[in-house]
């Protein structure tokens, strides 16, 4: 009976701890969008990054310290 006990509290533990683990991940993950148009220096806030593909070339802008900066995209 004590070790079912332990068994799931220890079980409910794990579930807990898993969850916690899975929110902290999302927490870090900045999704990356897609546009045609380049942002303004307006749009979004520092760390934001976006894929900007207007039909002849594409480029993965950041934002660093108020403005967007770009890299230009080849495929591989």
């Amino acid at each position: 009976m004590i070790n079912k006990l332990r068994n799931r509290a220890l079980t409910e533990l794990l579930e807990e701890t898993s969850t916690k683990v899975d929110e902290v991940e999302q927490q870090f993950e900045t999704p990356i969008s897609q546009q045609s148009t380049s942002p303004n220096n307006t749009d979004g806030v520092d760390g934001d990054r976006m894929v900007v593909d207007n039909g002849d070339t594409s480029f993965l802008a950041i934002k660093v310290n108020g403005r967007w900066m770009k890299t230009n995209l080849e495929e591989l």
